[in-house]
C-alpha cells in the first residue's frame, strides 16, 4: 500500500431507469480504454450492476465500522448516485473495475479517481450511454483547471472529502463496552429430609442358666 485513491462521482439517471440499470450485465473487458489507475487493476468480479453495488456497499460499511482514513460512501440523492471516498491503494484496486464499469453504463455524469500523491488520475465522462476516459491529476482538479459539464464543483468536493477523512481520524468510532455478565441466579437450597433413626432394638433377657444338680453323698 503506497497511496490512496480519492473518488468522486455524480451520475444522474432518467426517471424510471434505475431498476433497469441495476439489472444490467456488466463486463469490463468490453471497454478498450481505461484511465491510468483502473487500467492496472485486476478484472472485475460482479456480473450485474446490482451485484457490484452490493459489493461496494459492503466495503463502505467496513470502512465506516473501522473509522480512520479509509472512507467510501454511495448514496442516492433523488435520481443521482453520488460516490465519495478516500481508500487505500489495495482496497481501491480490488473494486476499481467494478466501480468504474457500473458508472460507464450509467446515464449521465462524471466520475473521478485520483491518486492522492498528485501524479495520476482519471476522469470518466458519461453521456447518454457512451463514455470516454481522460487522464487528469489531483492538482489539476484542486486548481479548478478541470471543469465539470454538469456544474459540480469537484475542487470543493475533494476539499470536503479531505475534511471528512481528517475528522474521522480525529474522532474514531467508540468501541462498545462489553456488557458485564450478570451473576447466575442462586438456586434455592434444597432441604434434605431428616433421616429418622431406627429405634434401638430391645435386648432380650438371657434365659436363666441351669446349674448342674449336685450329687448327694
Amino acid at each position: 500500500m503506497g497511496w490512496s485513491a480519492i473518488l468522486a462521482a455524480d451520475i444522474e439517471f432518467e426517471n424510471g431507469t434505475i431498476d433497469a440499470w441495476k439489472a444490467l450485465a456488466i463486463d469490463d473487458a468490453s471497454y478498450e480504454k481505461w484511465g491510468p489507475l483502473t487500467a492496472v487493476a485486476p478484472r472485475g468480479v460482479a456480473a450485474t450492476v446490482g451485484e457490484s453495488l452490493a459489493r461496494l456497499d459492503e466495503m463502505a460499511r467496513g470502512c465506516a465500522a473501522l473509522g480512520g482514513h479509509d472512507q467510501l460512501a454511495l448514496t442516492w440523492h433523488g435520481r443521482t448516485l453520488r460516490v465519495r471516498g478516500d481508500i487505500n491503494e489495495d482496497d481501491y484496486r480490488s473494486i476499481a473495475r467494478d466501480l468504474a464499469t457500473v458508472q460507464r453504463v450509467g446515464a449521465r455524469g462524471q466520475y473521478l479517481a485520483l491518486a492522492n500523491d498528485g501524479n495520476d488520475g482519471e476522469r470518466t465522462v458519461i453521456e447518454g450511454g457512451t463514455s470516454r476516459v481522460e487522464s487528469i491529476a489531483l492538482h489539476d482538479v484542486l486548481s479548478g483547471a478541470a471543469t465539470d459539464p454538469g456544474g459540480v464543483d469537484y475542487a470543493a468536493v475533494i476539499e470536503e472529502i479531505f475534511a471528512s477523512v481528517q475528522s474521522a481520524m480525529m474522532n474514531p468510532p467508540k468501541k462498545k463496552a462489553a456488557a458485564a455478565k450478570k451473576p447466575a441466579p442462586k438456586k434455592p437450597a434444597v432441604k434434605k429430609a431428616a433421616v429418622k433413626s431406627k429405634p434401638a432394638s430391645k435386648k432380650r433377657a438371657a434365659p436363666p442358666s441351669k446349674k448342674p444338680a449336685r450329687k448327694k453323698r
